[in-house]
């Protein structure tokens, strides 16, 4: 399936859920961030996901703070490599994001923090290592209609 096949069906919920996991995520994300700018990206990954987990009932698995801060760590590596790499370079590259992402996670947030339910309603910031801007200010501006179920 091609990018713009996978977009259009995350954008009409019609993807088979098997295809819309971490990996899934991780490919919308990166296909965003070809299209867009960073704040626009993060606003349509988080729109698309939480969108496609209501379409299935699903919408206390939809995590704001996941979202953004997995959306950091794909925008950040996306930018070191000037987005010049194709979606399977990318993985194979950073292949930590999909099997080590709770370990990069828990080096940003205390546990506590991260599973909250505050933090997967709305952004929270990492209560241990620092989102550096711009991103941080992206993901604190989002908007609320966005993040509220």
């Amino acid at each position: 399936m091609t990018d713009h096949e996978f977009l259009k069906h995350v954008e009409n919920k019609t993807l088979p859920p098997a295809q819309f996991n971490h990996n899934g995520h991780i490919r919308l994300a990166f296909i965003l961030n070809k299209q867009f700018n960073s704040a626009k990206a993060t606003q349509e990954v988080v729109r698309l996901i939480k969108g496609y987990a209501e379409s299935l009932g699903a919408t206390s698995k939809f995590h704001v703070t996941l979202t953004c801060a997995l959306c950091y760590f794909i925008f950040q590596r996306m930018e070191r490599a000037q987005k010049t790499q194709s979606l399977a370079e990318f993985m194979a590259i950073n292949s930590d994001l999909i099997s080590e992402a709770p370990i990069l996670l828990r080096s940003f947030y205390h546990e506590a923090t991260l599973y909250s339910n505050d933090a997967r309603l709305g952004f929270i910031p990492p209560d241990k290592q620092i989102i550096p801007e711009p991103y941080l200010s992206i993901f604190n501006t989002l908007e609320v209609s966005v993040c509220i179920p």
